[in-house]
């Protein structure tokens, strides 16, 4: 029997994900649960290299993710031809590199950085941040903070390597079809932890106690902000 690799199978033109100026981001139509599962666990592969006081992760260990109120982020949407449910891609990357998806649920970008540095893990958020919902994208963080501009050329030579090596995969054996989504189709996100959510409530109704805001309008910009 003939070998046809992933690659081979794919019936589509793969996007690459590029960079943005916070994460990554792409086209709802472009983010298939492939590209966001290689660039993923390419960046959870890197961040293992590095030393704990560097922002490193240890296998084994949990990892934090949360997402935004898109549709995509948790669910596939017909109208971008089926494509979505990126949270989903992360916890498998997650997973994949040998770690323990900790879903804190849909809370802010903060607020699960913060939960995860405060406890020296890394963590993932799933947003297009400010970006149009047609649009969407990740967010890597590692144990000390946002990854930054010079660890872009690790990534993505890490990055190089995983695709390298996903695409080679036997296309039966893959854990993806000729599309570059999941075999299995919809996938249930593990429980959601509600203790990050209540940290970054009580962060700020710590701060602002008693009458602080009495009397003042608040401005509240909706949009995907999960803080509203």
């Amino acid at each position: 029997m003939a070998f046809h690799s992933l690659q081979t199978s794919l019936t589509y033109q793969p996007q690459v994900l590029e960079f943005g100026t916070s994460g990554r981001r792409g086209k709802v139509v472009d983010l298939t649960q492939l590209e966001v599962f290689i660039n993923a666990l390419a960046e959870l592969e890197y961040l293992q290299t590095l030393s704990l006081s560097k922002g490193g992760i240890v296998r084994g260990e949990e990892f934090y993710f949360g997402r935004d109120l898109r549709p995509s982020s948790y669910a596939f949407v017909p109208e971008e031809e089926g494509r979505g449910e990126i949270a989903q891609a992360i916890v498998s990357a997650i997973h994949q590199a040998g770690m323990i998806p900790v879903n804190l649920g849909a809370i802010p970008t903060p607020a699960v950085m913060c939960y995860a540095i405060a406890r020296g893990k890394g963590s993932i958020m799933v947003t297009g941040s400010h970006i149009p919902f047609d649009r969407n994208g990740y967010k890597t963080n590692s144990s000390c903070g946002e990854l930054m501009k010079y660890q872009e050329a690790p990534i993505l030579e890490q990055v190089g390597l995983v695709r390298e090596r996903i695409y080679s995969q036997s296309a039966g054996e893959s854990l993806f079809n000729e599309r570059g989504q999941f075999k299995t189709g919809h996938q249930e996100l593990p429980p959601e932890h509600p203790d990050a959510r209540a940290a970054w409530i009580d962060r700020f109704t710590n701060f602002f106690h008693r009458a602080t805001l009495a009397g003042k309008r608040l401005l509240v910009y909706q949009h995907s902000a999960v803080g509203r």
